[in-house]
C-alpha cells in the first residue's frame, strides 16, 4: 500500500524533468512526490505538494543511498549521473537521506529503508536473492520486508522484473536487466598467486576454465549472474571476460603483480629449502617477503638462532630491503654449531621509528619457522690408479674429511651418477678417512662418482666430483679355419682356399624324360628336394628346354628318382610343372653346388665382451681391401656365438665376372678375397683381416 510502490519506474536521463518517473529525477531530487487518486492509482511525480487534477494525495519520495565509501553508491551515482559519489554531487541532493539513526546507511540492508514511511533506496539483486534464500545459502537475511520494485527501460515502457523464479529458484533477471544497472562483482586475490601456473588460487579463480567461473549453477545459487566467456581463455587479455587478471583491474599492480606492495611490515616466510644436509659451515637459503608499505625506506631481514635482543643471539644470515621494495629474498643461511638449534626471522626497519617485526610462517604460530640440527660437514675427494688396457682393475681411494671426528659410514663408487649403477662399496669405521673401492672396467671411458653416507646424525653426507676414467682400446685377435669340402671348399693352393666347380651332375648317368607326363627319371637317387635349382645339358634338346638356364624342382611328383621341374621360381615348388614335347638325348641333370662356409674366431685380450653380431661385417671383393660387396645381410646365416663367427658366402657374389659355359663345362680360374671387420666399439680398436679364395676349374 506504500504510494512509493505505485511508481513506475524507468531509466531516464540525467535531465529527467519532474513529471517524468525515473530514478534519475528522483534522485535528482526533481522528483520529489508521487499523486495518487481514488483507491490509490498512480496519477504522477511532480516537484510540489500541490495535487494535479484527479490527485487525491500527494506523498513525498525519501530516497536513501548508502554512507559515504560505499561501492554499491558509487556505482549506483557513476551509472545514472556519470558523476563520482563525492560531497559536491551530494551537496545539491538535500532530498537524499545517507544516515539512519546517526549512522551511516549499511550497504544491502532494508531496516534503513523499512524505518522510514515513503522511503526508497538501491539494493544489489545479488544480495536480495542470496539473503532471501538464506535457508540456502547461508547469507543472513536483511532484507527487512521491503520489497524490490520494477524499472522499465523507458520512460512509459513495460516494468522489468528484478528477478525470475521464487524460492529456491530465485535468481537474478540478468538478460532483461538494464545494462546500465548491470554491474562487475570480483575476487580479491594476490597478483602474485594469481601469476603462479601451480596455485590453488589460480586453479580457483583464474581463466575461463577455472573452478569458479565453470560452476555457474553455484554463482546463479549465490543470487549472481554468470558471465558469458567472450576470449579465447587468456585471463590477461580481456578485462570483462570470466576469470580475468587483466592489469586494468589490479588495485595495486606494483611491478607487473609481482612485486605487491603490502600494509604490513612482512607478509611471509617461505620455507627452508634442501635441509637434508644442514651442517656447521655449510649455507642455505630461506626466502622471505618483506612488505614495505609502512616503512617505504627499506631495511633488513636477519636470521638469528636466538629472539631479537637477546644477549648471546647470532646473526646467521642477513638480506637488505631495499627503499619502496616489497620483493622476494634470499637470505643465506650458515649455521655455526652442531645440534637442535631454533631459527628466528626478523625484519628491522631502516626506521628507527619503526618496530622490529617478527617473522613467521602464515600456518604456524610461534615465531620460529623452522628448527634445524646441524652436524659436521664432510667432503668426499676420489685418488685414482688405472691399469694399462680396459678390462684391468681400477683402484680407487675416497678420502672423507668431516672436519673433527665423526662416527664413520659407508662409501659407495657409482657409475655415471648417484642414481647410477653400483661399482663397489667401503666402510668406514670411526676416525677412518680413506674408503678403498676396487671395479673392472670394460669400457674405454668410464665417470664415476663417489658418496659417503654417514653411519649417524654426527656428520652429513656428501659427494665426491665426477671423475672419467680412460682407457687403451683393446685389438681382438681374428683365427680362421675352413669348414670341411662338403660345405663347398675343395683343395687349394699354398694358404689359398678354393671353390667347388658352379654346378655338380646329380647321378652318374644320363636321365630319362617322359614328354607324356614331364616326369625326369634318374638311374640312381639323384638327392635333390623341392625348391633345388637345377640345370640340363644334353645332345638333343627335350623340346622346350634350354641349356645352362636355371629350372626349379617341384614339390608334386618327387621321388628318389623321379621329379618335375617349373622355370617360375615363386614359389619354387608348388609352380607348373614344365612340358616336355620331346625326350632327348644324352639328357644330364646338374644341381648348383653347395654354399661355401668359413669359419672364423674373434677373441677378446682381456675379459671383455665382443659386441653382438650385428656389428661384425664380411665383404667379398676383388682384391683385399674391395668392400663394395657386404654379405652380412639376414639373409646370409652370419652368426657369432661365443666369439666364433660362420660365414656362408653367397656363390654368385664369388663367381661373379668369372666366364661359364654349359653345365659341366670347366670355369676360368679366378681369385676373390673374403674380408672380416670388427668395426671397433668403447672396448675394442677396428680389425680388418682377409682371406684370398680361389676359384677353380
Amino acid at each position: 500500500d506504500d504510494p512509493i510502490s505505485k511508481i513506475p519506474l524507468s531509466i531516464g536521463t540525467a535531465t529527467d524533468s519532474a513529471t517524468v518517473a525515473s530514478l534519475q529525477s528522483i534522485y535528482r531530487c526533481a522528483a520529489k512526490y508521487v499523486y495518487t487518486g481514488p483507491g490509490g492509482t498512480y496519477i504522477g511525480v511532480g516537484a510540489t505538494s500541490s495535487l494535479p487534477n484527479g490527485a487525491e494525495l500527494a506523498t513525498e519520495i525519501k530516497p536513501q543511498l548508502p554512507g559515504y565509501g560505499s561501492g554499491t553508491a558509487a556505482f549506483f551515482i557513476k551509472a545514472l549521473f556519470g558523476d563520482t559519489d563525492s560531497a559536491s554531487w551530494a551537496n545539491s541532493k538535500t532530498c537524499i537521506s545517507r544516515v539512519s539513526n546517526s549512522l551511516p546507511i549499511a550497504e544491502h540492508d532494508g531496516a534503513p529503508i523499512d524505518a522510514v514511511d515513503n522511503a526508497i533506496g538501491i539494493y544489489s539483486i545479488g544480495q536480495w536473492v542470496a539473503q532471501t534464500k538464506s535457508a540456502t545459502t547461508n547469507v543472513t537475511d536483511k532484507t527487512n520486508a521491503t520489497t524490490l520494485m520494477s524499472i522499465a527501460l523507458l520512460d512509459g515502457g513495460t516494468a522489468i522484473a528484478p528477478t525470475t523464479g521464487a524460492a529456491a529458484t530465485l535468481a537474478p533477471n540478468a538478460d532483461a536487466w538494464h545494462s546500465a544497472l548491470k554491474r562487475l562483482v570480483y575476487n580479491i586475490v594476490a597478483t602474485r598467486k594469481a601469476l603462479d601456473p601451480e596455485s590453488d588460487i589460480r586453479k580457483m579463480f583464474v581463466g575461463n576454465s577455472s573452478l569458479v567461473c565453470t560452476n555457474t549453477s553455484a554463482i546463479s545459487a549465490m543470487g549472481f549472474a554468470p558471465l558469458t566467456p567472450v576470449d579465447s581463455g587468456d585471463p590477461t587479455s580481456n578485462a570483462n571476460s570470466c576469470g580475468s587478471i587483466n592489469v586494468a583491474l589490479r588495485a595495486t599492480a606494483g611491478n607487473n603483480g609481482v612485486n605487491m606492495t603490502t600494509a604490513a611490515s612482512v607478509t611471509n616466510v617461505a620455507d627452508i629449502n634442501a635441509l637434508t644436509s644442514v651442517a656447521v659451515g655449510r649455507s642455505f637459503t630461506v626466502s622471505v617477503i618483506g612488505g614495505v608499505a609502512t616503512h617505504d625506506q627499506g631495511g633488513q631481514v636477519q636470521i638469528l638462532d636466538k629472539e631479537y635482543g637477546t644477549s648471546d643471539a647470532h646473526v646467521l644470515g642477513s638480506t637488505t630491503i631495499g627503499v619502496g621494495q616489497s620483493v622476494l629474498a634470499n637470505v643465506t643461511v650458515t649455521p655455526i654449531a652442531t645440534g637442535s638449534t631454533k631459527l628466528y626471522a626478523y625484519f628491522i626497519p631502516k626506521l628507527g621509528a619503526i618496530k622490529v617485526t617478527n617473522m613467521s610462517p602464515v600456518s604456524e604460530l610461534e615465531k620460529s619457522f623452522a628448527t634445524i640440527t646441524p652436524t659436521n660437514a664432510t667432503t668426499t675427494k676420489l685418488s685414482i690408479r688405472k691399469p694399462a688396457n680396459i678390462g684391468g682393475t681400477v683402484r680407487v681411494v675416497a678420502w672423507v674429511d668431516a672436519g673433527g671426528a665423526f662416527d664413520g659410514g659407508t662409501v659407495t663408487l657409482y657409475k655415471g651418477t648417484v642414481s647410477g649403477d653400483v661399482l663397489a662399496t667401503d666402510t668406514l669405521e670411526a676416525g677412518e678417512t680413506g674408503a678403498l673401492l676396487n671395479y673392472d672396467q670394460s669400457i674405454a671411458s668410464q665417470t664415476i662418482i663417489a658418496k659417503f653416507t654417514p653411519t649417524n646424525s654426527s656428520a652429513v653426507t656428501s659427494t665426491s666430483a665426477a671423475a672419467t676414467v680412460t682407457l687403451s682400446k683393446g685389438t681382438p685377435s681374428v683365427t680362421w679355419g675352413a669348414l670341411p669340402a662338403s660345405n663347398g671348399f675343395v683343395a687349394g693352393t699354398a694358404s689359398d682356399w678354393a671353390v667347388a666347380a658352379k654346378t655338380v651332375q646329380v647321378t652318374t648317368a644320363a636321365a630319362t624324360i617322359n614328354a607324356t607326363t614331364d616326369v625326369v627319371t634318374t638311374t640312381t637317387a639323384h638327392g635333390l628336394v623341392k625348391g633345388d635349382v637345377v640345370y640340363f645339358s644334353f645332345t638333343t634338346t627335350p623340346g622346350v628346354v634350354t641349356a645352362g638356364t636355371k629350372y626349379y624342382v617341384l614339390a608334386a611328383g618327387l621321388t628318389t628318382t623321379a621329379f618335375k621341374v617349373s622355370a617360375v621360381s615363386t614359389p619354387a615348388w608348388n609352380g607348373t610343372a614344365v612340358n616336355f614335347t620331346a625326350a632327348g638325348a644324352a639328357v644330364k641333370v646338374w644341381k648348383r653346388n653347395l654354399a661355401p662356409k668359413v669359419a672364423l674366431t674373434i677373441a677378446a685380450p682381456v675379459g671383455v665382451s665382443l659386441k653382438p653380431s650385428g656389428s661384425i661385417k664380411v665383404y667379398i671383393g676383388t682384391t683385399s681391401s674391395d668392400k663394395s660387396q657386404e654379405i652380412t645381410s639376414s639373409s646370409t646365416g652370419l652368426t657369432l656365438s661365443n666369439g666364433t663367427l660362420t660365414a656362408t658366402l653367397p656363390k654368385a657374389a664369388l663367381w661373379t665376372g668369372i666366364t661359364t659355359g654349359a653345365p659341366g663345362t670347366a670355369l676360368n680360374p679366378a681369385t676373390r678375397f673374403l674380408i672380416v671387420e670388427y668395426p671397433g666399439d668403447t672396448a675394442f680398436n677396428t680389425v680388418t683381416v682377409f682371406k684370398q679364395i680361389k676359384v677353380t676349374p
